[in-house]
């Protein structure tokens, strides 16, 4: 099984790329380099192929424990082709992507505090509501 590396075109997307030439140029002759873009920068959003599916969605399946058959099965738009190489994409920068996830999970949660500050009275209120409601239920 040839391996996987990351390479960056000269148009700034990383492509997930077979490593034929590991073993040599004369291993590669007579056959076909094939690219696959299975990850890409959507305005700042990692993509899985020309789908809307987020890389994070896989990435998050993948740390609990799912196969990549299994995560097929809940993304029908996904290949699993692209899902071993959207996993192939986590594992070689597994580094730089937790981070992201865990800025962004600091980013949500910021927001939510602050959401919950901001609409203090608004929540206070549909509480009351909710447990006046339960009560004459």
């Amino acid at each position: 099984m040839a391996s996987l590396r990351i390479d960056r075109a000269h148009d700034g997307k990383e492509r997930l790329l077979p490593d034929i030439l590991s073993g040599g140029a004369a291993s590669c002759q007579n056959k076909p380099v094939i690219q696959r873009e299975y990850i890409r920068n959507v305005e700042g959003a990692l993509r899985v192929g020309d789908t809307r599916v987020s890389l994070d969605s896989i990435v998050y399946f993948y740390r609990e424990g799912e196969s990549p058959e299994s995560i097929a099965d809940n993304y029908p738009a996904l290949t699993l082709e692209q899902i071993y190489g959207a996993i192939a994409y986590y594992l070689a920068n597994k580094q730089e992507i937790d981070a992201w996830l865990a800025e962004g999970e600091r980013a949500a949660e910021s927001q939510h505090r602050q959401s919950r500050q901001t609409n203090a009275e608004l929540i206070a209120r549909l509480q009351r509501a909710r447990h006046a409601n339960q009560t004459h239920a």
